[in-house]
């Protein structure tokens, strides 16, 4: 999963991953009540990030959702975040 853009000044693109709209019981849930996304997979890393390395490119992080930053690359929408943003990676 590699693309044309590399972070600058800390900051990780991520490809959100989209939750369900439906309850773990297989209840449908409004747009009113769906909360945003907070996960998602590192896709590539600023060279000056202090918290997270190049090993974790690949793997799912949790982040503050008011934070992303939508962008456009190669036609595809990421979120741009500050690596200060995410909260831990996701174990399998």
């Amino acid at each position: 999963m590699t693309v044309n853009f590399k972070p600058l000044n800390g900051r990780v693109l991520l490809e959100i991953t989209k939750t369900e709209p439906k309850t773990a019981g297989g209840l449908f849930l409004p747009d009113t009540a769906k909360k945003s996304d907070n996960i998602g997979t590192v896709v590539a890393i600023s060279s000056s990030s202090k918290t997270i390395g190049e090993g974790v490119i690949g793997k799912k992080v949790m982040f503050n959702e008011h934070a992303p930053m939508p962008i456009v690359v190669e036609g595809k929408t990421y979120a741009l975040v500050l690596d200060t943003d995410i909260f831990g990676i996701l174990e399998d």
